[in-house]
């Protein structure tokens, strides 16, 4: 997480899990320097706007006044979701989804977080 923590760029999470169990977690590994973390509603709607459905995505972006974004993720519904929202996916590769398949090409591939500097290098960053 420190590789990401002090870029100059807004930062959240934005997951499947309910909200309280974003905020849990977010709270227990002290991420407070997010800008936004937050996971669905405990309701019916709240499940049918789960990724591949970009609703969260486009919702995260507007609460941090964004037009494009980087969705960095480990799963297909993660790329799905990102291609879904017309913004750009960097495919966490970890060892236990070595022989994933994935039906959407992410737009990166990374072995992990430290690669998304290296990323984000070139890209124009809001002051």
């Amino acid at each position: 997480m420190a590789a990401v923590a002090d870029l100059p760029v807004p930062l959240g999470i934005v997951s499947n899990n309910q909200s309280e169990t974003i905020d849990f977690v977010a709270d227990f590994h002290g991420l407070d320097w997010l800008d936004l973390a937050h996971g669905r509603e405990m309701t019916l709607e709240g499940v049918g706007r789960k990724k591949p459905e970009p609703y969260y995505l486009n919702r995260a972006m507007d609460r941090l006044g964004v037009d494009s974004a980087l969705y960095v993720g480990d799963s297909a519904v993660d790329i799905a979701a990102a291609d879904a929202a017309g913004i750009d996916s960097a495919f966490v590769r970890r060892p236990h989804r070595a022989d994933y398949d994935l039906p959407h090409e992410p737009t990166y591939e990374i072995d992990g977080l430290d690669e998304i500097p290296d990323l984000l290098r070139d890209a124009a960053v809001p002051e």
